[in-house]
């Protein structure tokens, strides 16, 4: 073997070639998609765009449960109920104890006068967090529909425990007051 000392030379003028990065993965895309969603569904002018995130998310990550239950939210904000508790129940199906997609189902049932079966999705969401302070508006309102005032007492008592401040809290004491007549 001769040594021309060529390797040393070409050392200085040669350059590696950069590997371009890797795409990300499904996980990964989704993740950056329901960011994205959160960052566009508080605003009705940037509802499409944010469902647009959402269903790009479902579609690298078919279930994903929080993508499937933001994606009914938008929905539900934009009036379209049946979409809404579409995205919802395909939320529970993957995850049945999913906090926001009971709650925000047994919304729809509520404004459905589907009182029974809405009383029972706010349970399942008061059951895995009972920290969740318009969960126990949304229960006094309800036991108040159904003439249960002890129970909804009960819900606005813990609610001003979790939320001293606010125009719900001067409602629950309101309310709260009123039954003490």
């Amino acid at each position: 073997v001769l040594d021309f000392g060529v390797e040393e030379a070409a050392a200085d003028r040669v350059r590696p070639l950069k590997t371009p990065p890797e795409p990300p993965s499904d996980e990964e895309a989704a993740e950056e998609c329901f960011a994205r969603g959160c960052q566009l569904d508080g605003d009705p002018a940037t509802y499409d765009e944010a469902i647009d995130c959402y269903r790009r998310g479902i579609e690298h990550a078919p279930d994903f449960a929080d993508c499937h239950c933001n994606l009914g939210a938008v929905y539900y904000n934009r009036g379209d109920r049946d979409a809404a508790r579409r995205c919802f129940e395909r939320c529970l199906e993957l995850e049945a104890h999913h906090v926001e997609a009971n709650f925000n189902l047994a919304n729809l049932l509520e404004e459905e006068g589907r009182d029974a079966e809405a009383l029972r999705r706010y349970k399942v969401a008061l059951a895995t967090d009972p920290l969740y302070p318009d969960l126990h508006i949304n229960l006094a309102l309800l036991y108040e529909k159904l003439g249960e005032a002890g129970q909804s007492r009960r819900h606005w008592r813990r609610y001003l425990q979790l939320e001293s401040g606010g125009a719900w809290s001067d409602v629950a004491r309101r309310r709260l007051e009123q039954g003490d007549d």
